[in-house]
């Protein structure tokens, strides 16, 4: 249990960088697809535009990753204690990143996003919030 609080992967023999807990966080948010949204009551369909990989990400959003404190306006996640001594809670990873958006109309859109990752002593993430 020692070990699990640390952040030891009893898989690899060894805790996870800073920066594999960084790229699980990024493999995690491009591994999501288009999405749905709600303009003047009617559903459209807006494509998102993803990113390719982890280098096109990171140079795209030169500032966009941070692994450490939970921002002081996230909900309550679940306790600390309990997900870090049961390998379920290595750190958290800070994504700001832009979302890029093919609108019906073709032109491209993007907004800022902020998301929060835990990691897994593992290379696991995933958003308690």
């Amino acid at each position: 249990m020692a070990l699990n609080a640390y952040g030891y992967c009893m898989s690899t023999g060894r805790r996870l960088t800073s920066d594999e807990m960084i790229s699980a966080a990024i493999n995690h948010t491009i591994s999501r697809h288009s999405q749905h949204r709600f303009v003047d009551w009617e559903m459209v369909r807006n494509e998102e535009i993803p990113y390719s990989n982890v280098e096109e990400f990171k140079s795209l959003n030169p500032e966009c990753c941070k692994v450490g404190m939970v921002p002081d306006n996230a909900p309550p996640g679940p306790d600390e204690f309990l997900q870090s001594v049961s390998g379920n809670r290595s750190d958290v990873v800070n994504l700001n990143f832009q979302e890029r958006t093919r609108q019906p109309d073709e032109k491209i859109k993007s907004k800022s996003v902020t998301q929060q990752y835990i990691i897994t002593n593992c290379g696991r993430a995933w958003q308690p919030w």
